[in-house]
């Protein structure tokens, strides 16, 4: 008799850097919940994300593709409806799919949630342009409008100067007065309704009904079908606001704060105060979803089918507060980023829990859910289940075009490097190894070395005490590895196809 399949739960803890998860050492106690969990779980101790940022590490875990290959990444937003996704590919193996999100880029218009028999989309458009024109063109602020002005500047004193100038400049009150009516209605919006961006906790308890809701009705139908239920939180992302019960260590910062990127800017007064402000917030943020996790654990464990259930928690990257001089997750690839938790149960009698230090890729997600669902489908080489013991030799993040779409906040991390006397290049990839060494290259081509297993925090640079030949032949894997990613390939897609000017994309990427 063929053995039913097993439910799939793949939860992504969106922004949830496993530095500041007590399960992974952290100093603080904001895991309790995962901690629990993690002994009836296998969890790995060196997962790491492909990318630093929403769109291309979710697409890698969507396709078992890194950025380059599937596409989606810093020179282009959407993911192609050529590329083999993992949600029609069990929709053909017999499974009935669930989608949930808080987050406006995972979701059907960016092709990363393509083909779920439901989903449930949390964040809405922010109303005037700023993620409105990623997927609609046509939405897109005029580029020297006076919504396209006050969206590229950080502070209010800012925009009130770009409101006057654009009067001055212009002579289209009529025009600016509309614009500016558009963005009170917005701003009443944020205080009325504010979406999960403005206050990601209130739809904590929506997305456990929800998903209460879902398995119910599964429950109810009495049905042998499997299902996949795909949830992501975006909790612990920017901008932090912990609900006060679970403050404890942020208190009562709860004031309006600069955006993190603001602390790019050389001169920007009380830098090292606010970031420590910041990452009191994010804890509490990280607190407060790892107690989410504990609920929806719960509701998924009432389901009568549980215990055939593969219940996946990950995250697509974290967050930088100040380390090597980096904030928010941009501009690095630095383990504040690409170090991410994995906490797999896996379904009864298959792997053993506990604690695994195999090397793993967010890409392996792709390949270990077509094995469990038993998909007649080929997963792609950087793909590698983690329901088989096959091990991984390397782990690969990458940038494919940072100076592109981070221009400003590049352009002011160059220039504060430069006032200390020394020179920044953005990193564009990382490569993670199964003896556990990390190289890192960046855009002027030179070379980072670190030994994980005794430096997680890369605080020791060995390149520097390499001798010339070991320092080519990183040089040359880098280059091997570019190359069969097809990253090179990318680039140049990137530089040829891109038709949209640097401060226009400004405007999404401060919100980001």
């Amino acid at each position: 008799m063929k053995s039913k399949l097993p439910n799939i739960v793949l939860i992504v803890m969106d922004t949830a850097g496993a530095k500041h998860m007590s399960l992974y050492g952290y100093n603080r106690p904001t895991t309790p919940s995962l901690e629990r969990l993690a002994e009836d779980c296998s969890v790995y101790s060196r997962c790491f994300a492909p990318a630093c940022w929403t769109i291309p590490s979710h697409g890698s875990m969507f396709t078992g593709l890194y950025p380059s290959q599937h596409g989606a990444h810093e020179g282009n937003f959407i993911l192609s409806n050529n590329i083999q996704h993992i949600v029609p590919v069990l929709k053909m193996a017999g499974y009935r799919t669930y989608g949930i999100s808080q987050n406006l880029l995972v979701s059907p218009p960016s092709g990363l949630c393509r083909n779920f028999d439901y989903f449930k989309q949390f964040a809405k458009p922010l109303g005037f342009g700023r993620f409105d024109h990623l997927f609609n063109p046509g939405d897109q602020p005029a580029a020297d409008g006076i919504l396209s002005r006050i969206t590229k500047v950080l502070t209010t004193k800012e925009r009130i100067r770009a409101v006057l100038r654009y009067f001055w400049e212009t002579r289209q009150i009529w025009q600016g007065v509309k614009d500016l009516s558009r963005v009170a209605q917005y701003q009443l919006k944020r205080f009325t309704a504010p979406s999960p961006y403005q206050k990601s906790s209130r739809y904590a308890d929506l997305t456990v009904n929800l998903v209460k809701k879902i398995l119910g009705e599964i429950t109810a139908t009495n049905s042998d079908q499997p299902f996949f239920l795909f949830i992501n939180l975006i909790e612990a992302h920017e901008k932090y606001r912990p609900p006060l019960g679970w403050r404890r260590f942020s208190h009562w910062h709860d004031k309006q704060l600069h955006r993190m990127h603001s602390l790019y800017e050389p001169d920007f007064p009380q830098k090292s105060k606010l970031q420590g402000v910041y990452q009191n917030l994010y804890d509490d943020e990280i607190l407060f979803l790892d107690h989410t996790i504990g609920r929806l654990w719960q509701v998924c464990q009432q389901h009568p089918g549980f215990d055939r259930t593969a219940f996946m928690i990950t995250s697509d990257h974290g967050e930088h507060f100040g380390e090597k001089d980096l904030y928010g997750h941009i501009l690095s690839l630095y383990n504040e980023l690409v170090w991410v938790p994995l906490l797999v149960k896996f379904p009864a009698g298959t792997v053993d829990k506990g604690v695994k230090d195999r090397l793993v890729s967010l890409t392996d997600l792709y390949a270990t859910m077509l094995d469990l669902g038993n998909a007649p489908f080929p997963a792609p080489q950087s793909s590698i289940s983690l329901a088989n013991g096959t091990p991984r030799k390397l782990a690969i993040s990458q940038m494919v075009s940072p100076a592109k779409f981070w221009n400003t906040q590049l352009k002011a991390k160059q220039a504060g490097a430069q006032l200390g006397g020394q020179e920044f290049s953005v990193p564009t990839v990382a490569i993670m190894t199964a003896a556990g060494k990390k190289i890192l290259e960046r855009q002027d081509g030179s070379l980072e070395v670190y030994d994980l297993l005794q430096d997680m925090s890369e605080a020791n640079n060995l390149a520097g005490d390499l001798a010339a030949a070991p320092l080519e032949n990183l040089r040359n894997l880098v280059a091997m590895v570019k190359e069969e990613t097809g990253y090179f390939d990318a680039v140049k897609r990137v530089a040829e196809s891109s038709r949209v000017d640097e401060d226009n994309s400004q405007p999404f990427l401060q919100v980001m």
